[in-house]
């Protein structure tokens, strides 16, 4: 079964009811790539209990930041937590859309191979 992280809302996977059509987990439709960087379309829940990566919604990479969305606070904190949870610099991590909205794409300075891997390996519920 696919983890959260997977092509279906919940982390659901196999075949449609009724149909023989079934997708990989490795599909991140979250995730492109251009010039070598990777876009993440991301879903972003301010107030949360603790920072995580929660699965998929909205054909986006939830993540649940604890910060308030206040003067670009969830913002900064939701680059810390993608930063810690690939293992890179905050540097190499850039919101391109989305500043004021909870639906934000950011662009990554690293192969979309390098994030898919590092997300995998990150899991639901990482801190």
């Amino acid at each position: 079964m696919t983890g959260p992280l997977g092509p279906f809302p919940g982390g659901h996977r196999g075949t449609i009811k009724g149909s023989d059509i079934s997708v990989a987990p490795e599909v991140f439709s979250y995730l492109s790539e251009k010039a070598g960087e990777t876009f993440l379309c991301a879903y972003i829940q301010p107030r949360a209990s603790r920072n995580e990566l929660a699965g998929v919604f909205r054909e986006r990479l939830k993540i649940r930041i604890s910060s308030p969305p206040l003067e670009g606070e969830a913002n900064r904190e939701c680059i810390d937590f993608l930063a810690k949870t690939l293992g890179i610099s905050k540097s190499e991590i850039k919101l391109v859309k989305g500043g004021q909205s909870r639906e934000k794409t950011f662009v990554i300075s690293r192969s979309i191979g390098f994030v898919r891997e590092k997300l995998k390996e990150a899991g639901p519920g990482s801190v």
